[in-house]
């Protein structure tokens, strides 16, 4: 093991603490790993041609928790992905590649350069500059305690600075060509003109009449689908804050909400008891029980409706499991005991009924939308190639024409408020001036967006914005060239998964 820090900074350790918010878990949801590393018949995965086994995968497990709880983000976006999901998985087999990658290029960080990156990592510092006193409090407090030694931080440190090379080395062939940074700019910053066609949903389905006849075949098709909601119905006691703690703010509050807590929490674990009876141990702890009606998830009991945890919380337990957590509100806590399951059942025509000919309504009138929609297209298209205005054009067919807010992508502002602007804008860019869409659903029905014209955009501007343009762009071709890089890296590594 090389003690760099031994060397440079005496009476201090290294050592690293694991990110509280990944849990193991994660690994344990992997099929069985090997439990005697990567040579073993029940590897998980093979890399490169060789086999990856539990405690190869636990050590880079570690890594992505240490990445994080040492404020190496770059290292942690580059090497775990955007998918949530697979965040553990890719940030493994990445950082295989990477470490190969960077010795099959001779891409070695020297043992100053560590150091030198230790000293500046976020978590160690004061003012700008190395504390060894946080340093030594953050050994001492967080990571010592949980068997972590010198070597976890050099080795994140280092991969850290390899990817950091690797990236330097690939991005030195990337540039921002002037035409590139024209259309960037021109693509941020010139502002649009659009006009809007406009079809009302409600209006559609207003002049539609569902029959008696077309709603029953409808119900034999999806009888097996309609059911009516399951319903519950919980007792349940409160720990709340006393009327005149509601108004308590910071560490007072907390305090407060603390010895709530900690009652509901003698609360629950006394319902762990064999056969303990809610309404018994509610009366030791003198808590009124209450009890709610019959209840939908839809449409909860009034004593919890309000509140999503409360009633998300009382259709997680099961007459199995019948006793809540202690769940926070906003003036103190909650627990359930689940009374009763009345199950989902099927309807009968006559109770489907109403809300099957909504159902149907709603179908035909998209379906009704669609078609006009798409024939007033058709004929707005011919009418633009045959020389006339947007505006012309829908006045002979009887439209409506409404104007859009002019706008850039760089100064959206409110405009972004409005729920249907972004799939507007969005529509707006696949088009050229003089050029109208097919339709866009919005939320009361749908649009057809036209362009009517893109203003020049300031050369002042762009000559102001030039350099940071050039900056940004050339960051995220870099980027995009590390992701290819990588992708291509991967696939080069031949990652195949074992089946258990």
């Amino acid at each position: 093991m090389i003690n760099i820090f031994r060397k440079h900074q005496q009476g201090l350790m290294v050592a690293v603490t694991i990110l509280v918010i990944i849990s193991f878990v994660v690994l344990y949801n992997l099929p069985k790993l090997d439990k005697h590393g990567s040579d073993s018949p029940n590897n998980i995965a093979t890399v490169y041609g060789r086999g990856i086994g539990e405690i190869e995968v636990q050590r880079y497990a570690r890594k992505l928790q240490l990445c994080a709880d040492l404020g190496l983000f770059d290292l942690l976006q580059s090497l775990a992905g955007a998918s949530r999901e697979r965040m553990y998985e890719d940030f493994v087999w990445n950082m295989i590649v990477l470490e190969h990658e960077a010795d099959a290029n001779q891409v070695r960080p020297t043992d100053d350069e560590v150091v030198e990156a230790v000293k500046h990592l976020e978590p160690f510092q004061t003012g700008g500059q190395f504390d060894p006193e946080k340093y030594a409090t953050f050994i001492q407090d967080k990571l010592s305690p949980k068997g972590f030694t010198e070597q976890q931080l050099e080795d994140v440190v280092r991969d850290d600075l390899k990817l950091n090379k690797i990236k330097a080395i690939i991005g030195s062939t990337v540039a921002a060509a002037p035409s590139e940074l024209r259309v960037a700019f021109e693509t941020q910053y010139q502002k649009t003109e659009l006009s809007l066609v406009r079809f009302d949903l409600a209006g559609i389905a207003a002049g539609l009449q569902i029959s008696d006849d077309d709603a029953r075949k409808a119900f034999d098709l999806r009888k097996d689908s309609l059911k009516s909601e399951e319903k519950r119905q919980v007792k349940l006691v409160t720990f709340p804050l006393p009327s005149g703690d509601k108004s308590l703010q910071g560490k007072e509050r907390t305090e407060a909400l603390q010895k709530l807590a900690n009652r509901a929490t003698e609360f629950t674990q006394a319902m762990l008891v064999k056969d303990a009876d809610f309404d018994a141990v509610a009366a030791k702890f003198n808590l009124p029980v209450e009890k709610t009606g019959e209840f939908t998830q839809a449409k909860p009991d009034p004593k919890i409706a309000g509140n999503a945890s409360l009633v998300t919380e009382a259709f997680r337990i099961s007459l199995n499991d019948p006793n809540s957590d202690a769940i926070q509100t906003d003036s103190g806590f909650t627990v359930f005991h689940l009374e009763k399951i009345i199950p989902a059942r099927p309807l009968t025509f006559e109770e489907a009924s109403a809300n099957l000919k909504e159902a149907l309504k709603g179908e035909r009138a998209r379906e009704t939308l669609n078609v006009r929609s798409s024939d007033i297209h058709k004929k707005l298209d011919d009418a633009l190639k045959a020389g006339k205005s947007f505006a012309d054009a829908a006045k002979e067919l009887g439209l409506k024409v409404e104007s859009f807010p002019s706008f850039s992508l760089a100064e959206l502002g409110d405009l972004l408020k409005k729920p249907e602007a972004p799939a507007i804008i969005q529509k707006s860019m696949e088009l050229n001036v003089g050029q109208v869409s097919d339709l866009v659903p919005v939320a009361d029905g749908g649009v057809l967006v036209y362009v009517d014209k893109r203003q020049p955009v300031s050369e002042e501007q762009f000559n102001k914005e030039k350099t940071s343009l050039t900056e940004s762009f050339t960051r995220s071709k870099r980027t995009m060239a590390f992701r290819e890089w990588l992708r291509m890296r991967r696939d080069a590594a031949k990652i195949e998964a074992i089946k258990s």
